[in-house]
């Protein structure tokens, strides 16, 4: 048996709707590109894990299941630093032992302040 995690950049849409509201459509560029290349060393990172699986990949989310023990609450944490390190945006993870689990505690951690792990490992 194994996990799933379910991982989203925080505040992604609203920072990328307000500079464009504001007219700045360089910055919008750049910082999507800042946020493209945190999300491909996120997964990166995860094909590291030996038995880690990436399912879905897209925008600012990430699926990915793990072998149980594969992975520990140190290392998911040291990949929510390395993504804010390259884009300035925090993440958010929810863990579940199916999708549905992981989804509900993603958004129970982005309801809770964001910037935080839901779940077990």
């Amino acid at each position: 048996m194994g996990i799933c995690i379910h991982f989203d950049a925080d505040d992604v849409g609203s920072h990328l709707e307000l500079l464009l509201l504001d007219g700045k459509l360089d910055e919008a560029v750049s910082f999507s590109n800042q946020v493209t290349n945190a999300m491909l060393k996120l997964r990166e990172s995860i094909e590291q894990v030996s038995g880690a699986q990436v399912h879905l990949f897209g925008g600012d989310d990430l699926i990915a299941t793990f072998q149980m023990g594969a992975i520990s609450e140190n290392q998911l944490n040291e990949l929510r630093q390395n993504f804010e390190s390259i884009c300035g945006l925090t993440l958010s993870a929810g863990i579940g032992l199916i999708v549905q689990e992981a989804l509900a505690n993603l958004r129970r951690a982005k309801l809770s302040g964001k910037n935080r792990i839901v779940g077990n490992v």
